[in-house]
């Protein structure tokens, strides 16, 4: 088998995977469900997780943490000040 095609994992996607259990163990799924969302670039030879995926899921907790915090109470941060995963751009 060659290994010309070879690629490893960036910093950042192995955070991300982490992010991803800590997730799914919080919210009761599975983690091959969220492990299906993650989306990658290769970045000279890297995997890094791709700014279109680090959008959703930033959104997606955003929204969770809105439906979790009943209406008397608010939460003292906007979507943009919710960023769980850094893109390395």
């Amino acid at each position: 088998m060659s290994t010309e095609n070879e690629v490893t994992l960036a910093d950042d996607t192995i955070s991300g995977i982490a992010k991803l259990l800590q997730v799914a163990i919080l919210t009761g799924t599975d983690i091959i469900d969220n492990l299906r969302t993650l989306k990658l670039v290769n970045i000279d030879g890297k995997l890094h997780l791709s700014p279109e995926f680090v959008d959703n899921f930033n959104n997606n907790i955003e929204k969770m943490l809105t439906e979790v915090v009943p209406d008397s109470e608010t939460i003292e941060t906007s979507p943009t000040q919710v960023q769980l995963f850094d893109v390395q751009e």
